[in-house]
């Protein structure tokens, strides 16, 4: 996220006082400016999409309001969208966690939410955070149709969703299951281990 604000942002940024120069400095010789509208167009819209990806690689509200308020948010916004009532459930869980730790987790939820929306057909989700001796568990359970067993693909061969997940977790160190039966939810659980939380 810095890198993409520092590489592209500021460098469209300045393109974008330049061509406001430009545009200026015609206007004041009596030309049309006409032509640098496109480029602006352009730029402005290069600059929205960078600050939109700048946001979704680490939404500033992880960092302003911690782990447990961006997760509440988002199950609001599940039930305000898709009517899937949700709860957050904290066990000993600190008062902030390492950024690391902290976006994992979201995106790790984020992602777990999003499958729930499209796939589960839930009424409720619940999300628990708990804070071990050496670990921090993720849970995400739904009591949606599940998952039918499928020998020839494996669950989290499923989907790019799950194998995101996976490998966020095995980023860290950490562990990743996905327990599932048809017309019994689903339950996602990711273990971060402590000693990337140091």
């Amino acid at each position: 996220a810095a890198e993409l604000h520092d590489e592209v942002g500021q460098p469209l940024t300045a393109i974008r006082v330049e061509l406001d120069l430009a545009e200026r400095a015609i206007g004041h010789a009596g030309g049309s400016a006409a032509p640098l509208a496109e480029a602006q167009k352009i730029t402005d819209g290069a600059l929205q999409t960078v600050r939109n990806l700048t946001q979704l690689l680490h939404p500033a509200a992880l960092d302003d309001l911690g782990l447990p308020a961006v997760i509440d948010a988002a199950l609001r916004g599940l039930e305000r969208r898709y009517n899937i009532r949700g709860t957050l459930r904290q066990v000993d869980l600190p008062q902030r966690l390492p950024r690391e730790i902290e976006l994992a987790a979201y995106r790790i939820v984020q992602e777990g939410l999003t499958n729930v929306a499209k796939h589960a057909r839930a009424s409720r989700c619940d999300v628990r955070l708990t804070q071990l001796d050496d670990r921090l568990v993720v849970e995400v359970e739904d009591d949606g149709v599940g998952f039918v067993e499928d020998t020839d693909r494996p669950i989290v061969a499923r989907g790019l969703g799950l194998v995101s997940i996976r490998e966020r977790a095995a980023r860290l160190g950490g562990s990743f299951s996905i327990l599932s039966r048809p017309g019994a939810g689903t339950r996602l659980v990711v273990s971060l281990p402590e000693k990337s939380l140091a």
